[in-house]
């Protein structure tokens, strides 16, 4: 998917009327989108991880970047991704 793609994508998740359904898509395509259209680190992610993201929570950003197909852009991407993940989970367990 190229970067074009990945933000009519975006564009159509966020508008207000008839927004597609973000669900409905394929785990690597909204995994792509995620990365900003990176569709072959999303392919290099999707196979790594079996489809489970969870696996890659907590992993150093120099083992992020480790993964065949994963550059250092991306693998800073994935590290924000999972620290403001889990961020929100423990404001989240505070206020509870």
């Amino acid at each position: 998917m190229k970067r074009k793609t990945a933000e009519t994508l975006f564009h159509q998740a966020t508008r207000k009327h008839d927004p597609i359904d973000l669900a409905g898509l394929p785990f690597e395509r909204r995994l792509s989108i995620l990365l900003g259209g990176n569709d072959k680190a999303a392919a290099a992610i999707a196979e790594y991880t079996g489809g489970d993201l969870r696996k890659l929570s907590g992993m150093e950003l120099a083992d992020l970047e480790g993964i065949p197909g994963v550059g250092r852009a991306t693998a800073v991407r994935l590290f924000v991704f999972f620290t403001l993940a889990l961020d929100l989970i423990g404001q989240a367990q505070d206020a509870a």
